[in-house]
């Protein structure tokens, strides 16, 4: 039965990272991500009398100076009573300190096929919870086929 199978989505994103206290150092930023549901029962009964969606994330991190090809993990909600998708994205940096990723997707019926696209959020340190930068990153799963093809059913 195709509901016992498991969900995988691969992303890559790639944009840009704004230190909050040198906003004029623009550096390179590029995450490679893989969203995972262990049956697509479970991704589709999961809260969903809350109108939620959630995945498991895992992949890795790139950021110019900052963390250089680290291990993340966390996890995407699709709001589907909002229309966004939410990232929670945890992450090393090079120094070993911890932070954390909250960004999310606006879904729009007005160019619903590039919606999924943009992705704007904030880098947060896991201990104190300051803001650290802002981010803005593209989705390479440009239009439906591009983000269909990376949709795997196993």
């Amino acid at each position: 039965m195709i509901l016992n199978k498991s969900l995988k989505i691969n992303e890559r994103l790639t944009g840009t990272y704004r230190d909050i206290n040198t906003p004029l150092d623009i550096k390179t930023m590029v995450i490679d991500l893989t969203s995972k549901a262990k049956s697509i029962k479970n991704f589709l009964d999961r809260k969903s009398a809350l109108n939620f969606l959630t995945t498991r994330i895992e992949g890795k991190l790139y950021i110019e100076t900052v963390a250089r090809d680290t291990k993340i993990y966390g996890h995407i909600l699709y709001n589907l009573k909002n229309g966004t998708i939410d990232y929670y994205i945890n992450f090393q940096n090079n120094n070993k300190e911890f932070f954390y990723i909250k960004a999310k997707k606006t879904m729009s019926l007005i160019g619903f096929a590039n919606s999924f696209i943009v992705l704007d959020g904030s880098i947060y340190n896991k201990l104190t919870h300051d803001k650290i930068s802002d981010i803005h990153l593209t989705s390479n799963n440009k239009g439906f086929i591009k983000m269909f093809k990376n949709i795997k059913i196993t």
